[in-house]
This record gives C-alpha cells, sequence and structure tokens, in this order.
C-alpha cells in the first residue's frame, strides 16, 4: 500500500493501511521516513529512523529551530553551536536573554542541592560549584571545591546579614589591596 485514508477517517497513511494519526509515515527499513523541502532556496527537514533511534534535523547547510508561540527559543545553528535566546549562538552553548536571570539550575528533592560542574574529561579532574550547607556551611553559602579532594578553598557566606569570603588552603595568595 503506498497511500491509504481509511474509510470514515480523516488520517492518510503513507506505507500503512493503519493510519494511528491525522499524517502516519511508515517505513520498513532504517533512513528517512519523511522529509520536508522547498521547492527552491534549500531547506530540507528530515524524519528518520536508524536502529530504533528517531531523529529529526536538516540535511543541508542550514540551522535548525525550535520555536513555541511562534517564537524562536532554541537554534541549533549550521556549525553546531547550540543557542538558547539567541540565533547567533558563539560559543558551543550559548545561553542569552534580556532579563535578570540567563540560566538557573535547581533542585526540589529534600538534603540535596543544585550544582554545576565541570570537567575536563580525564578522571574527573575539575571544580564544582554548589550550594548546600557542605562542611557544615549555612545553606545559601556557594562553594567552589576541587572535584577530587572535596576540600572547600573558596566560600562564599550569604545569610544573617553576614556576607563574607573565606579562602582556604596552603597556596592561598593575594595580589592588590584588599579592604
Amino acid at each position: 500500500t503506498v497511500i491509504s485514508i481509511p474509510t470514515g477517517t480523516t488520517k492518510v497513511g503513507i506505507g500503512t493501511t493503519a493510519a494511528a494519526v491525522n499524517l502516519h509515515v511508515a517505513s520498513g527499513a532504517d533512513g528517512v521516513a519523511a522529509r520536508f523541502s522547498r521547492t527552491s532556496g534549500g531547506g530540507i527537514v528530515d524524519v528518520e529512523n536508524y536502529n530504533g533511534i528517531g531523529g529529526i534535523g536538516t540535511t543541508d547547510n542550514i540551522p535548525f529551530r525550535f520555536n513555541t508561540n511562534n517564537t524562536e527559543r532554541v537554534r541549533i545553528a549550521n556549525d553546531g553551536k547550540v543557542g538558547i535566546g539567541t540565533s547567533a549562538p558563539d560559543s558551543l552553548v550559548e545561553i542569552s536573554t534580556g532579563g535578570a536571570t540567563t540560566a538557573k539550575v535547581s533542585t526540589s528533592a529534600t538534603n540535596s542541592y543544585a550544582e554545576w560542574i565541570f570537567e575536563d574529561g580525564n578522571a574527573g579532574y575539575g571544580f564544582q560549584v554548589r550550594s548546600d550547607g557542605a562542611a557544615g556551611l549555612a545553606t545559601g553559602s556557594m562553594v567552589i571545591n576541587d572535584r577530587d579532594s572535596a576540600s572547600f578553598p573558596l566560600v562564599i557566606n550569604e545569610g544573617c546579614g553576614t556576607n563574607t569570603l573565606k579562602l582556604s588552603g596552603s597556596n592561598v595568595s593575594t595580589s592588590g589591596n584588599l579592604s
């Protein structure tokens, strides 16, 4: 069956006689199941399935975008850079907004914390920024620690009217005036 329109429905099946939704495209092999393109000027978008993994994307040298409310929200540029809130990302991932909050990491799990982890991909070396009351610090404090030693060389305490910066460790040095 090439194209089917089951009697009494508004559904169209391509490659199937049992259309489950308004447009149902079925392919018996891995590959592109549907292609959407302009008649001129490029712009090809494929919907595909390879080894049970679905995909959607462009096949020519154009960006791919995600819209909500008729407004672009996320763009994958043709060089693979991802922009959230920008249509021209200049790094691997760029998050941009006109508001005060650019990005937020949070958790609602009990006895848990939000964190950013930066690793070099080599045995977990790197550091993390977290806010969790670690090492007896007040909740709401920000700590930057070495992921390997679990030490807390930089702590910024916040709350209770005392905003303090604490540096610890054996290799602490300063340059210039501290006041």
